[in-house]
């Protein structure tokens, strides 16, 4: 009895864990959605049919690489390699890296603080929408969120080989990682050298050291692709980079309601938030936990600033507010609540509210790219479109189709046909038939195109898929 008191907090994780991995499983075969269909799973099916897989620039054609560094489509490629290419093997690889997360997350928090913080904060982050979604859709951010924790644990706890290791691997994982050796540099010069005073000279150095080994392989990767492609980031991202300050306010009120104050997470992010604004009004009293937690959000949200922004890409900071709500309301109960016996029953009914309000949040009904589970109603309906084609007596001519539709049709490998359709794209071959897909409120890609008539319909509350007959 003494032994399950002891390891209950860790049980309850592992039932929570399964309960997780069972609830994912039923959806591992859904075919793939936007990016992962589009860009990432692509190019890993071009470096495994190739045989080229490889991290070096030149192994993949840049309309699929984007100029971005390779360690995850070579993850990717590799499990094709060996279990196959199949949907199945792409989202489980997926799921293998949020399990990852949550396993890490936990064993990172119950260093830091108790095993009931790191229970109860796992559980919020396994529930929420965004996590959720990205649990099994093939996309960088997850594997990219694996890398960041050990990086930002080894930089609270100091171990600085392990934090070059971690942070190297997740710059080679997705170049907003960089966001880690700002991180690194300000906790060694403002934190450690300014405010404490108690690193010497040599400990600078090693700590520098460590925090520049990132940025060395990453100018590495840029050179060789200088070298092998002719430029060092792909000419097509250059324009996404900005700064604009009415901009700058408009997207972080955005991140802001996204990640401290949505409704799924309104009660812990709004902690999050307090503590956030507190530790900064105060930094001179900031731990080294809030001190590396707060640059890490701060410094993440300013780079997606400057950047095209997607919610997806802010999964890195989503644990961190998550412990930073559940240690500030924790800290809030000690200190105002005098009876210990009302703390842990408080604490679980926050915690309990939270993640129901992050259940019902799951679906929002919309098109919300992979934030929420809504992307499965997108692909439901090219799914059926694939299903209602496949059998009509024309799908063998030639087929005028727009993004997601001409993916999904062009490869079986994506999980929506059995064999190949011929397909044109951007009107550039007269067809007699063509399939359009758009979401409410969206550009119609039929408005500059006149039909004979509307063969099928197929929608739901925010997109649609027409299939057309032309003149």
């Amino acid at each position: 009895m003494q032994l399950l008191k002891k390891n209950l907090s860790t049980i309850l994780f592992a039932i929570g864990l399964l309960l997780f991995v069972t609830y994912q499983y039923s959806f591992l075969a859904t075919p793939y959605f936007w990016d992962e269909l589009g860009v990432y799973i692509p190019a890993a099916q071009h470096l495994k049919d190739a045989g080229t897989i490889s991290l070096m620039p030149s192994s993949l054609d840049p309309l699929y690489s984007r100029g971005h560094p390779l360690l995850y489509t070579f993850l990717n490629a590799s499990a094709f390699r060996f279990f196959g290419d199949r949907v199945v093997v792409a989202h489980s690889l997926a799921l293998l890296f949020a399990v990852l997360v949550l396993l890490s997350f936990y064993y990172i928090l119950s260093s830091l603080f108790t095993k009931r913080i790191a229970l109860l904060s796992c559980w919020i982050v396994a529930v929420q929408p965004l996590f959720v979604a990205m649990s099994i859709v093939s996309l960088p951010e997850m594997c990219l969120s694996l890398f960041l924790l050990w990086a930002i644990w080894a930089l609270i706890k100091e171990h600085w080989l392990l934090f070059a290791i971690m942070s190297t691997l997740a710059i080679l994982t997705k170049e907003s990682a960089i966001v880690i050796v700002g991180v690194a540099f300000s906790f060694v010069v403002i934190k450690k050298h300014l405010m404490d005073k108690r690193y010497s000279r040599q400990q600078i150095r090693w700590a520098l050291l460590c925090a520049t080994t990132p940025m060395f392989f990453y100018a590495l990767f840029l050179g060789i692709q200088r070298i092998q492609n002719g430029w060092f980031f792909f000419p097509e991202h250059i324009g996404y980079l900005h700064f604009n300050i009415v901009g700058f306010f408009d997207t972080n009120w955005l991140m802001c309601k996204q990640f401290f104050f949505n409704k799924s997470n309104f009660i812990i992010g709004s902690a999050a938030f307090v503590s956030l604004v507190y530790n900064l009004i105060y930094y001179k009293k900031a731990n080294t936990f809030s001190f590396v937690v707060i640059a890490f959000i701060i410094i993440s949200m300013f780079f997606s600033n400057v950047n095209f922004y997607m919610q997806r890409y802010l999964l890195i900071i989503l644990p961190w507010v998550v412990v930073l709500g559940m240690v500030a309301i924790d800290n809030a109960l000690k200190m105002y609540l005098k009876a210990p016996t009302w703390r842990a029953p408080i604490l679980w009914i926050v915690v309990v509210v939270s993640c129901g309000l992050a259940i019902i949040h799951w679906d929002s009904n919309t098109f919300n790219d992979t934030c929420d589970t809504s992307y499965r109603k997108t692909v439901s309906l090219v799914q059926q479109t694939a299903d209602w084609l496949q059998q009509q007596p024309w799908n063998q001519q030639r087929i005028e189709a727009n993004f997601p539709i001409y993916q999904a049709l062009q490869e079986p490998r994506n999980g929506y046909v059995k064999k190949p359709l011929n397909i044109a794209v951007n009107f550039q071959e007269k067809c007699k038939y063509g399939i359009f897909f758009k979401t409410k409120g969206i550009w119609d890609p039929l408005r500059e195109h006149s039909y004979l008539k509307t063969l099928q319909l197929f929608k739901n509350d925010f997109a649609e898929v027409r299939v057309v007959e032309f003149y």
